[in-house]
């Protein structure tokens, strides 16, 4: 037990000049942790302070306080019509996200605090190399829910990057002419939004990948350095619009990944 405080007791004692004294304990970390509250091979640690008093290292397919969320991963299949939904722990194929003959994916989004899937679908007849001589919808919808919601039309050469401002459920993409764009889709706003248009923030890139720090308020993206033909990683505070170059010597121009462990250092 650890000591957490030294108080008197007073009316236990029979005379003034003699108080009791009372020790405070508090639990060990251990004690949090029986039973162990972390589900599906979780390890449990003790947090004392803290509410809740414990926290959970999940084994790899879940997450959550007490590891009973399922991690899955979203794969947009080869007729860019839907995605497949895979399980985190073993990669098992469970089920097929079908969004319709009509839909062709391009960047997708999913915002899994409300179950909704966003992305880039192509309005012209064809692909092409040419990023200029394509346009995309911006569509929205909710899982195990039948309709479609259209958030924005005819966005010529929409570069793949799209994400979202989780805390103002605000959806960010950027298109090649114009720059960066933004929409409120949230609940009813998602019906009457107004399209903000940002514009190509200085110092920031031509992003060919993007991603936010839901934690720090930041937007990433790798791309082309606006005048120049440097491969960099920038970012940009969503509050404030200071933007700065990460790295400006980012190495191959054929890399496409980009994403952020925000519980990291």
């Amino acid at each position: 037990m650890a000591v957490k405080g030294v108080v008197f007791d007073r009316k236990s004692t029979e005379t003034a000049d003699d108080p009791k004294i009372l020790i405070c304990n508090s639990p060990n970390a251990e004690y949090f942790c029986s039973p162990n509250p972390c589900r599906n091979g979780g390890t449990c640690m003790g947090s004392p302070g803290h509410t809740p008093a414990y926290t959970c290292q999940c084994d790899l397919g879940y997450d959550d306080t007490d590891c009973d969320v399922s991690v899955q991963l979203l794969i947009v299949n080869p007729d860019k019509t839907g995605l497949w939904v895979a399980n985190i722990s073993d990669f098992v194929f469970s089920s097929f996200i079908e969004l319709g003959d009509s839909a062709r994916i391009g960047n997708v989004y999913f915002d899994d605090g409300v179950d909704a899937l966003y992305w880039g679908n192509l309005a012209t007849p064809d692909w092409s190399i040419f990023l200029r001589q394509m346009t995309f919808d911006i569509l929205m919808v909710k899982l195990g829910m039948p309709n479609r919601t259209l958030l924005s039309n005819k966005h010529e050469a929409l570069y793949p990057c799209l994400t979202m401002d989780v805390k103002k459920q605000e959806l960010y993409w950027a298109e090649y002419l114009t720059g960066y764009r933004r929409r409120t889709v949230g609940e009813e706003e998602a019906l009457y939004g107004i399209v903000s248009d940002l514009g190509k923030i200085p110092g920031s890139v031509n992003p060919s990948r993007c991603v936010i720090d839901q934690q720090r308020r930041y937007f990433y993206a790798i791309g082309f350095i606006m005048g120049s033909n440097n491969l960099a990683i920038t970012r940009f505070h969503l509050d404030s619009w200071h933007s700065e170059i990460i790295s400006s010597d980012v190495g191959s121009p054929s890399m496409y990944g980009l994403t952020i462990d925000e519980k990291g250092e």
